[in-house]
C-alpha cells in the first residue's frame, strides 16, 4: 500500500502541473473546455483515492515523516474542487483563471505533501 501511495503521489504532482499548464493556456485563449473540467474531476478523484490510501496507511501504523503531511494532504484534496466550483458559470476566461489558481495550489500542496510524507514505521 505504501508503494501505491508513493507512486500515485507522483502521478498527482505531474497531473497538477499538466492541469496548471492547460488551464493557463485556456485562460490565455479565453476558452474553457469540458475536457479540462473532466480532467479536473478525474484529478480530484485520484486525490481522494490518495487520501483513502493514506488513511489506511496511517491507521495501520505507518506515519509520515512529518506531521505537516496531515495538513498538506487534506488541503490538496480541497483545493481543486473548491476552485472548480467557484469558477463554474463564469465567463470562460474567468473560469479558466480560477481553475488555473486551483491547479497551481494543488501542484504546490502536492509537492509539499510529497516532501513531508516519507514513512516512519
Amino acid at each position: 500500500m505504501a508503494t501505491f501511495h508513493q507512486k500515485l503521489a507522483v502521478v498527482i504532482v505531474l497531473a497538477a502541473l499538466g492541469g496548471a499548464i492547460w488551464s493557463g493556456y485556456s485562460a490565455y485563449k479565453a476558452a474553457y473546455s469540458a475536457r479540462l473540467r473532466a480532467a479536473g474531476w478525474v484529478a480530484a478523484a485520484a486525490i481522494a483515492l490518495q487520501a483513502i490510501a493514506g488513511s489506511i496507511l496511517a491507521l495501520g501504523g505507518n506515519r509520515p515523516a512529518e506531521p505537516w503531511h496531515f495538513v498538506f494532504g487534506p488541503l490538496t484534496l480541497l483545493a481543486l474542487p473548491v476552485a472548480m466550483l467557484a469558477g463554474r458559470g463564469r465567463p470562460p476566461r474567468t473560469e479558466s483563471l480560477i481553475v488555473f489558481a486551483g491547479w497551481l495550489v494543488t501542484f504546490g500542496l502536492s509537492l509539499r505533501a510529497v516532501g513531508t510524507g516519507g514513512f516512519v514505521a
